[in-house]
């Protein structure tokens, strides 16, 4: 975790970063509990594979970013995984992008309603 915070820090020095850690289907809703209006400019969430966990951040995350950034959606132990995204992501009207192939493939979700 630290070395997330460090390298951002190396960036840039006006950085605003958090860093939550633990079961992101009690994280989210937490913080969002928390602070309702709550609008986060970047979201890497890298939580479980599972349909089901995919499945909840999506839904605890939605209408609260700009940017979301995935990864492994590639990756072929997680087939569902991509579909998953894909379908949120058309449900919600956000734009998404799949970059990349092999198991680091990345997706890139936009809420332009932000």
């Amino acid at each position: 975790r630290q070395h997330i915070v460090d390298l951002i820090d190396g960036f840039k020095t006006d950085v605003n970063l958090q860093v939550y850690s633990g079961d992101s289907r009690v994280t989210l809703p937490k913080l969002f509990l928390d602070e309702p209006d709550l609008t986060i400019d970047l979201v890497l969430i890298d939580g479980g594979h599972e349909d089901q966990i995919v499945s909840a951040d999506l839904e605890n995350i939605k209408g609260h970013f700009k940017v979301l950034a995935a990864h492994d959606t590639y990756n072929p132990d997680y087939p569902n995984l991509r579909n998953i995204v894909k379908y949120f992501a058309q449900k919600n009207n956000y734009p998404v992008y799949f970059l990349g192939e092999g198991i680091a493939g990345t997706t890139v979700m936009l809420n332009l309603g932000v």
